[in-house]
Formats: structure tokens, C-alpha cells, sequence
């Protein structure tokens, strides 16, 4: 004899198919607790009362944790969320879901590929909310990132690069206009709260002479006081090993409104234009050091 609750699940999307979830209430535990497609809830009956489970639900839906995620999420796409081979360390994180359709380990060996999505809404076109990119926490007191970018696949209104992120970002990319490449450094120093709207402007823009750069991020996190800013410098190079900053300084800053706390290094590919496009990364190196 099982107790039957329905309850409304706002922050979480149940699967098609049945998931093994457990629910703490209190000092209470059920371990068996199912949940269906038809959105019910089925609790045993020596579990905790039908009354107790709706209330804590309605008052803390993500004290239930499914196996896949307990926050907002929308429906998905066929393959969308399907595995796509491809097998990340857990020091990186996505910003937004990712869609698995858009990105891959394995389509050129030893390279990660990110391909651009594009948005339906025009004003959502820039990086804050672009879906795929992919993100690694700095650290302090000093912490720089170096990647090598392949551009020769991207396409019209493509955007593609390396930025210290956050609502306050700044970034170092490549932009395709037409037929023609250009290296880009973007900086957000006149954001104040939220993240709603892009608050970057372009710093600098140089023509871009070959479809392989390296590109360099730095940020010294040395003083940590309330009201200190962390700078934030962006760098180029054709060789890896002979670097030019590009554009000016990002004044880094802590803070709740800040998108979240702290910033991170990200990889990033979006479209503006259409889709079809795609950039390789071929490697990720983080260090301690900065060097300018």
C-alpha cells in the first residue's frame, strides 16, 4: 500500500522515463521515494506523511535531488542532453546547460570543438549568454590562462575566444565580419549590477593574419581588500612565445551582483548570424604566474 502525492515541480524537470531520487525532510529519510511522468510523487507508507513531503516540496523544491539536476531547466531537444562520447575533467563547468549537440572531444583528436549556437532573440547575441561556454575558476594571488585557437571554420557574425567572465567580463577573440577576421579585446569596465544586457565594448581591434593564434589571460588577484579592483590584461602571439597586450585593462571586482562570486577563465563560440560555423582549442593551460 503506497501514499500517492502530486505536486507541482517548478524547479526541476521530471524525465520521460523513472528516476531514482531521495528526499531528506527534517531528520527524516526515505530512500525509495520514485518519481513518474505523470509528475507524481510516490512515497511508502512507513516513509514521511503524504502532508510533510508536499509542504517541504512546495516550500524547498531542491531539497529533492535528482540524478541529473534539481534546478530549472528547459525541455529538451533530441540529443540535446544525450551523451556525445565526450568526457571533461570535473574542473570544468559549463555556463548555462550545455547542449551536447555543440561541442566534442572527438570530432578532431586532441582538440576541443565548439560550435556556434545561435540565440532566437537578437538582443541575447553576446557572450553572457552564450550557451556553450565552457569554464575553469581562477585562482589567486596570480593566475594566467593560455589557449591555442584554430578559427579557420568559423563563419559570418561568428564570435570566438578566451575572457576572464563574469557580468563584468573582459575577453580577447576573434570576430568574423564578411570574408574578413578580426582579433578583438572587449572589456565590460562600465558594468554596475546585473547581467541582463552585454555591457562589453570593443577596447581594441586588429586584423587577424593567420587562421591559428595563441591568446593569453591574465588577472592579479593580490589585494583582496572590499574596495580593490583585480586587473585584468588580454595578449596575443602568432609563435607562443613572442606576446602583444591587445586593448586595455579590466578592472576586475568582487561581488554578489557579479553574475556569481569571483570570476573565471571560459571558452566561448557564438553566432550572431547563423548557424554552422565551429572553432578547435588545442589545449587549456592554467598557471600561478603572470608575466606582464
Amino acid at each position: 500500500m503506497v501514499t500517492t502525492v502530486t505536486v507541482d515541480v517548478p524547479y526541476f524537470v521530471l524525465s520521460s522515463s523513472e528516476v531514482a531520487i531521495t528526499m531528506i525532510v527534517g531528520e527524516v529519510s526515505s530512500e525509495s521515494i520514485t518519481s513518474k511522468p505523470s509528475d507524481e510523487i510516490v512515497v511508502p507508507d512507513d516513509s514521511v506523511s503524504a502532508t510533510d513531503l508536499k509542504t517541504a516540496v512546495d516550500a524547498s523544491p531542491c531539497v529533492v535531488t535528482l540524478a541529473v539536476n534539481c534546478c530549472e531547466a528547459p525541455r529538451a531537444t533530441e540529443g540535446e542532453y544525450d551523451y556525445n562520447g565526450s568526457n571533461l575533467h570535473l574542473a570544468w563547468q559549463w555556463n548555462h546547460n550545455p547542449d551536447n549537440r555543440y561541442w566534442s572531444l572527438t570530432e578532431r583528436r586532441g582538440w576541443l570543438r565548439l560550435k556556434a549556437m545561435l540565440n532566437s532573440a537578437v538582443e541575447d547575441r553576446h557572450l553572457l549568454n552564450a550557451r556553450n561556454t565552457l569554464t575553469q575558476r581562477v585562482f589567486g594571488p596570480y593566475s594566467s590562462a593560455v589557449v591555442l585557437l584554430d578559427v579557420s571554420r568559423m563563419k559570418d557574425g561568428d564570435e570566438a575566444g578566451l575572457t576572464l567572465f563574469a557580468a563584468k567580463y573582459g575577453s580577447i577573440g576573434v570576430k568574423m565580419e564578411g570574408n574578413n577576421k578580426f582579433l578583438v579585446t572587449t572589456l565590460s569596465n562600465d558594468w554596475r549590477r546585473g547581467h541582463a544586457t552585454n555591457a562589453g565594448a570593443e577596447s581594441a581591434r586588429i586584423p587577424l593574419t593567420k587562421n591559428v593564434i595563441y591568446l593569453k589571460a591574465e588577472g592579479d588577484f593580490s589585494v583582496a581588500d572590499n574596495n580593490a579592483t583585480s586587473p585584468g590584461n588580454f595578449f596575443y602571439s602568432y609563435d607562443g612565445a613572442n606576446w602583444e597586450k591587445l586593448g586595455d585593462t579590466l578592472n576586475m571586482n568582487y561581488s554578489i551582483a557579479n553574475h556569481f562570486m569571483g570570476y573565471r577563465f571560459g571558452l566561448y563560440n557564438f553566432a550572431k548570424k547563423s548557424e554552422g560555423g565551429y572553432v578547435d582549442f588545442d589545449f587549456f593551460r592554467i598557471s600561478d604566474k603572470i608575466d606582464n
